[in-house]
């Protein structure tokens, strides 16, 4: 039973990866496909490699701007929820937004904890 929800996580991550990736800003609209994932992943790590005593919460704080930077937190949300989207207010849909965007900023950064250095091959 534990491997079926460590591949749903799995699959839920990669999707809003894809997501993301697809509801990423204009400006990167032109940038060949390859080189914009290699950017946001550089990015990640050198911004989020592991520093003796950061906490999860540190790198967290670290790698929220490049998830409001590089991926369409809102359109991730409104896709999440689904049709309670158009059930919610507009301060619940901003305080949804905001807290999954502080949660995928925390599971993420708990992961950088366990970096060891290895590079994305893509």
């Amino acid at each position: 039973m534990f491997g079926h929800i460590s591949y749903r996580r799995q699959l839920l991550a990669a999707g809003l990866l894809l997501l993301g990736l697809t509801a990423a800003p204009f400006a990167h609209a032109a940038t060949d496909p390859s080189t914009f994932v290699q950017e946001v992943s550089n990015k990640a790590i050198t911004d989020l490699a592991v520093e003796h005593g950061a906490t999860d919460k540190e790198r967290a704080v670290k790698l929220k701007p490049l998830l409001l930077q590089y991926f369409d937190m809102p359109g991730i949300a409104k896709y999440m929820l689904g049709s309670y989207w158009r059930k919610a207010t507009p301060d619940e849909q901003t305080d949804f937004t905001a807290t999954l965007t502080d949660f995928l900023a925390l599971s993420y950064a708990k992961r950088f904890a366990t970096y060891t250095g290895h590079q994305m091959a893509i």
